[in-house]
């Protein structure tokens, strides 16, 4: 990669940055970069001491879904190091496993009281449409399995990978996007976006815990909405506006029908897909953004 010196005044030689490592590394006007100078060569990198982000918190009578889900936070925000301080131990298996629901996050250190978790995930801002893209997939794999094993279901399985896989997947990807500022202006719309498919996913699980549980096997209402979501994944690859139009409609009048009561299945399955009708009208909401 080239650059072009520029003399401003009598001393000073300036080159402007690469504009991706800039984003990538979340730089901002007035932020400080670190330049080392060997005998033939400048390095530049990004100011060590900044790039930690720390936090302190307290974890007593804590539940393991509420651990989870403020680690979560944390990760998502750009939280290099997380201290979880403790005046009883907590069981270091379920912490363990906690960690372990995250991309490059490790237990550095244990004292009395307290546990340390560093994020050593490197990130690739090339590499995020494609964590998009295989989030697409496994959602759309997901509603397969669903649609095709019907009340014959691997429910522990489905489970794995609504609750374990996507779960891991969705917080990778969110804090890659808020680290990078993913996007540019639309950076909102793509962490919705994935936001949206993990609780996609989760309704996927739900109603193939009902689908099993009461043995429904009339799935035609199901299929319609998994095979709309096939189409908004067609959408997104795209992002052509004349096949969100389209795509809009459709889903449309699929709430519309749900609203004028037309739609006459098994009511538990309804109930599931009205809130997927919902959620991919939200989805189908933030992929137009993108293709206008």
């Amino acid at each position: 990669m080239k650059r072009r010196i520029v003399i401003q005044g009598n001393s000073t030689y300036t080159i402007s940055l690469p504009r991706k490592w800039a984003v990538r590394h979340n730089l901002k006007n007035g932020d400080e970069v670190e330049v080392e100078e060997t005998e033939n060569q400048v390095i530049i990198a990004k100011n060590a001491a900044e790039a930690v982000k720390e936090k302190k918190i307290s974890i007593d009578n804590y539940t393991s879904s509420h651990l989870r889900s403020l680690i979560s936070s944390l990760y998502k925000s750009g939280y290099t190091k997380i201290t979880l301080t403790y005046k009883i131990a907590p069981d270091m298996n379920d912490v363990n496993k906690i960690i372990s629901s995250f991309t490059g996050l490790e237990i550095v250190e244990q004292k009395k009281n307290a546990i340390v978790i560093k994020s050593f995930l490197t990130i690739n801002q090339e590499e995020i449409e494609k964590l998009i893209i295989r989030m697409f997939q496994s959602v759309n794999v997901l509603g397969k399995q669903v649609e095709e094993q019907g009340k014959k279901a691997d429910l522990s399985q489905i489970k794995s990978v609504a609750k374990g896989t996507m779960l891991k997947l969705r917080d990778h990807i969110l804090r890659s996007i808020y680290m990078t500022k993913f996007g540019e202006d639309n950076t909102y719309n793509y962490y919705e976006i994935i936001t949206i498919l993990e609780k996609i996913s989760a309704e996927f699980y739900n109603t193939a815990e009902h689908i099993v549980e009461h043995n429904i096997k009339d799935l035609t209402n199901f299929s319609t909405k998994r095979v709309f979501f096939e189409e908004l994944y067609k959408v997104y690859l795209k992002k052509d506006y004349a096949m969100m139009e389209k795509s809009w409609k459709k889903i449309h009048k699929i709430r519309l029908d749900y609203a004028g009561k037309t739609v006459k299945f098994n009511p538990l399955l309804k109930i599931h897909c009205y809130r997927l009708s919902k959620l991919l009208t939200q989805l189908n909401s933030r992929i137009g953004i993108l293709c206008s």
